[in-house]
C-alpha cells in the first residue's frame, strides 16, 4: 500500500513537471513568433547569396568542379540544419520532442537525434545532384541572369520544408497536423489527400509543403497548422490515420 501511494505521489510530481514544462514552451513559443519569421528570412537571403556565389565561382572558373561539389553539399546541409533547428526553436523546444521531457530547455543551437541528422544528410545529397546538373548546364550554355536567380530562389523554397519539418518535430508530444490549401484544394493528389484527411498525428506526415516530393514539387502553396490535442483525442486520430498512412506511402511511390 506504501509503495502504491508512493507511485501515485511520483506520477502526480511528474505530471505536474511536465504541465508546468508545456506551459514554459508555449510561453517561449508566443515570444519567438516574430523572431522566427526575421530570422528565417534572413537565413533564407544568406542562402540565396552563397548559392549565387557558387555559380559564379564555378562559371569563372575560380574553383574546379571537386571543390564546387564539397561546397554545395556543406552550404546545403548546413542552411537545411540551421532551418529544421530554427523550427525546433519555433515551439519554444530547441530540442525534438523525441528527447526525454526533462531535456526540453531553450538552447541557441538545439539538440537533434542521429536519425534526423541522417535525414537532413539525405536531403541535402538529394538537392546537391540536381543542383550539380544546374551548374553541368550552365557549362554548355548561356543562361541568363534571370533563369540562374529563379533556380536559386526554387532550392531557397526547400528551406521552408525542412523549417516546417523541425516545427513538426519539436511539437508537443499529443500534436494534430492540419495540413491546408489557400483555395480550399489542389490540383496535386497529394496535398489534397493530405488536406481532406487532416488531421493528422505527427508520425503519420510523410512530407511537409515545398519538399518536392509531389508533383507541385516546390511551388506548393499549402501550409501547416499545428494544434495540441489530449491523449485519448490523439489516440483516435492515430487510429483513424493508419489506413489513409497506407494510401499515403503509396501516392508518394
Amino acid at each position: 500500500m506504501l509503495i502504491d501511494t508512493e507511485n501515485k505521489h511520483q506520477k502526480k510530481l511528474l505530471d505536474a513537471s511536465l504541465e508546468i514544462a508545456e506551459q514554459e514552451r508555449v510561453k517561449i513559443a508566443v515570444n519567438l513568433h516574430d523572431d522566427i519569421g526575421i530570422t528565417f528570412n534572413v537565413l533564407k537571403g544568406k542562402f540565396k547569396n552563397e548559392l549565387l556565389s557558387i555559380v559564379r565561382g564555378y562559371v569563372n572558373k575560380d574553383f574546379n568542379k571537386q571543390e564546387t561539389i564539397r561546397a554545395s553539399k556543406q552550404l546545403f546541409y548546413d542552411f537545411y540544419k540551421k532551418t529544421y533547428n530554427l523550427g525546433l526553436k519555433s515551439n519554444g523546444l530547441g530540442v525534438s520532442s523525441s528527447l526525454n521531457a526533462f531535456d526540453y530547455t531553450f538552447k541557441s543551437s538545439p539538440l537533434i537525434l542521429k536519425s534526423e541528422d541522417d535525414w537532413i544528410q539525405s536531403t541535402s545529397s538529394t538537392e546537391l545532384i540536381y543542383w550539380m546538373n544546374f551548374l553541368n548546364l550552365l557549362e554548355n550554355e548561356e543562361v541568363s541572369l534571370n533563369k540562374i536567380e529563379k533556380r536559386i530562389e526554387m532550392y531557397a523554397k526547400t528551406l521552408e520544408s525542412h523549417l516546417l519539418a523541425g516545427r513538426i518535430a519539436g511539437s508537443s508530444k499529443y500534436s494534430l497536423i492540419y495540413w491546408s490549401h489557400p483555395n480550399g484544394d489542389s490540383s496535386c493528389n497529394v496535398c489534397s489527400f493530405l488536406a481532406k484527411n487532416s488531421p493528422w498525428v505527427k508520425e503519420h506526415v510523410l512530407i511537409t509543403p515545398k519538399s518536392g516530393n509531389c508533383s507541385c514539387l516546390f511551388n506548393c502553396r499549402c501550409s501547416l497548422r499545428i494544434f495540441k490535442s489530449t491523449p485519448d483525442e490523439y489516440r483516435e486520430v492515430k487510429v483513424k490515420n493508419l489506413s489513409n498512412h497506407n494510401v499515403l506511402k503509396s501516392l508518394l511511390k
